[in-house]
C-alpha cells in the first residue's frame, strides 16, 4: 500500500500529521496550520521551522492565534485508571523512604 493521504487536502501523496485540536496556545494553534502547509516535512522540521517563523512574525500576524485561542474552550482532563486496580495508582513503600534517610545520614538537604 502507499503513503497516507492527508485529510487536510494537501493533494499529493505525501505523509501528512493528524492537523490536531484547537488549544488555548497561541503558539500551537499556529503550529497546526504550519503543519498542513508543509505535509511532508519531518516532525522535528515542522517544529523547528515553525518556531522560526513564529518568532519572526509582529504582534499584529499573531494576534489571529491569540484570538483563536482566548476563544478555546477550557478542558478538564480525566485521570487515566491505574494498571493495578488502586484508587491512586502506585505508592512508595515506607522502607524506601527509610533507607534514602539512613544513606544520607538522616538529614536531607
Amino acid at each position: 500500500m502507499g503513503k497516507h493521504r492527508s485529510r487536510s487536502g494537501c493533494g499529493k501523496k505525501k505523509k501528512c500529521h493528524r492537523s490536531g485540536k484547537v488549544t488555548r496556545n497561541p503558539f500551537l494553534n499556529f503550529l497546526r496550520q504550519f503543519r498542513r502547509q508543509h505535509c511532508g516535512w519531518s516532525v522535528v522540521k515542522i517544529a523547528v521551522e515553525g518556531a522560526r517563523v513564529w518568532c519572526k512574525m509582529g504582534k499584529h500576524e499573531k494576534e489571529k492565534y491569540r484570538r483563536e485561542a482566548s476563544c478555546a474552550p477550557k478542558t478538564k482532563y480525566k485521570r487515566r485508571k491505574s494498571r493495578c486496580g488502586s484508587k491512586h495508582g502506585r505508592k512508595r513503600s515506607r522502607s524506601r523512604r527509610s533507607r534514602r534517610s539512613k544513606r544520607s545520614g538522616g538529614c536531607r538537604r
